[in-house]
């Protein structure tokens, strides 16, 4: 089945207008998400659409879980082929959740491909993406970031993470994400210890290095 995707959620002349006429043309500038900064840095060309578009993706893999799909065609050993035709299978279940516009979107604007995901169509997709991926030069991490207008995007990073890998990511930069800092276990202490070059013997010791790391994000 094919959809106008044009006008996704846009309901009347004034969305059409406030969207086309000005929300379109302005620039991402994203403060939080999930961007794996080594991808971007080697301008990482994916093997095929389910590297891309399902393997790193907890949402869909969520999705995937809620609808009783076993664990081996999520993240276990079927393959990347099989684990795709899975996903849109299960698509049609996906109204009200945001994954299904997020998706349908994704389709048009990167592949320029209307159709709905579902369990007919599955084969001719992961066979269309992949050609496209292969032949298209700037269906890359940099590519895309171009493609999508990126003005500033920053991944979270945990503090003992090393963000010098940012240094080659024009317009990327590090969020300071916090989480492992309030329940430190022992792996997280000695990796704050190492790269923050402080000796960490009691809780003085950590708050100076969480704050040199803040420093260093800064």
């Amino acid at each position: 089945m094919k959809i106008d995707l044009n006008n996704l959620m846009l309901k009347n002349k004034l969305s059409e207008r406030l969207y086309f006429d000005i929300s379109e043309k302005l620039p991402i500038i994203d403060f939080h998400n999930h961007l794996d900064v080594k991808d971007i840095a080697k301008d990482r060309r994916f093997e095929n659409i389910y590297e891309m578009w399902i393997k790193s993706d907890p949402y869909k893999h969520r999705a995937m879980r809620i609808c009783g799909m076993k664990e081996e065609y999520i993240t276990g050993g079927a393959s990347g082929e099989e684990k795709f035709i899975l996903w849109c299978s299960i698509f049609h279940r996906l109204l009200g959740n945001p994954l299904y516009h997020w998706s349908l979107l994704e389709l048009k604007r990167v592949f320029d491909i209307d159709l709905v995901p579902n369990r007919d169509n599955a084969q001719l997709l992961w066979n269309e993406m992949n050609e496209k991926l292969e032949n298209d030069s700037a269906l890359t991490c940099k590519g895309l970031i171009e493609r999508f207008n990126v003005e500033y995007a920053a991944p979270c990073a945990s503090p003992e993470d090393n963000i010098n890998i940012f240094k080659n990511c024009e317009r990327i930069v590090p969020s300071f994400r916090a989480d492992k800092l309030l329940i430190p276990e022992r792996d997280t202490v000695k990796k704050l210890s190492e790269i923050s070059g402080i000796e960490i013997h009691d809780f003085d010791d950590y708050k100076e290095a969480v704050i040199k790391r803040i420093d260093d994000f800064n």
